[in-house]
């Protein structure tokens, strides 16, 4: 789907929330589309599970290719938590914790292109 289509698709999905006449497959179909949801907006990022204050594009059971890690390059987040109160991290498949603030935090590997989702 192009961006376009994504941003019409969200918006259709918003509309049958508001109707109070969702699916249960529309409502997996806007969990696979969280990434591409607003970090702002609350409504969509609700109904697509997403924890208040989490970045959409993280998503739990979904994979994801680490340039920075030739010998690990894919993994796969299993839990999204704080730990403690500043320490936002996500749980690995492989039992490794990754950080998600700070310059070699998930996000700032996101924001550079060094980490892609790829499942």
């Amino acid at each position: 789907m192009t961006t376009d289509e994504i941003r019409a698709r969200l918006e259709a999905l918003r509309t049958e929330i508001r109707a109070e006449r969702i699916s249960y497959g529309e409502i997996a179909e806007l969990q696979g589309l969280a990434e591409h949801i607003e970090p702002g907006d609350v409504e969509l990022l609700q109904w697509a599970g997403v924890p208040e204050g989490h970045d959409p594009r993280i998503v739990v059971g979904a994979s994801y290719t680490d340039d920075s890690h030739p010998d690990e390059p894919t993994f796969t987040v299993i839990s999204y938590e704080d730990r403690e109160a500043d320490d936002p991290s996500v749980e690995l498949d492989n039992g490794q914790w990754y950080e998600l603030a700070g310059p070699d935090g998930l996000i700032a590997k996101l924001d550079a292109g060094i980490v892609r989702r790829t499942a």
